[in-house]
């Protein structure tokens, strides 16, 4: 288990039959969505809703008060999940991803497990 200053090293998942969601544990009762994947066939079907709240029912009784999810700014289908599920913008990180040497922002998305911040 992380400490107040560290990442959890550990690789954790909530995988279902037609996706699956990788997250960590960060510092200062914080979590981040490493990456999320639904199955082409499943999307806009609740499969995603459904992963993100497992992992916010696994998220409180750690006292995780904020979980963040970072997206590429031209992946607009992430951004539309995230703001469908009640995440916030919260900043964006510039030229974060660095594809073939072009850089591309990020775009920072967070939330409670109760809810938006």
């Amino acid at each position: 288990m992380a400490t107040d200053l560290e990442w959890d090293r550990t690789g954790r998942s909530i995988v279902n039959d037609h996706g699956q969601l990788e997250y960590r544990f960060g510092p200062g009762a914080t979590c981040e969505i490493v990456n999320i994947e639904v199955n082409e066939d499943h999307r806009q079907q609740g499969t995603g809703r459904s992963m993100l709240e497992a992992l916010f029912g696994e998220c409180k009784p750690r006292g995780i008060g904020s979980v963040y999810a970072i997206s590429r700014a031209d992946n607009m289908p992430a951004q539309e999940f995230y703001e469908k599920t009640l995440f916030r913008y919260s900043g964006v990180l510039r030229r974060f991803y660095n594809p073939k040497g072009k850089g591309v922002d990020a775009v920072i998305y967070a939330r409670s497990p109760e809810g938006p911040v």
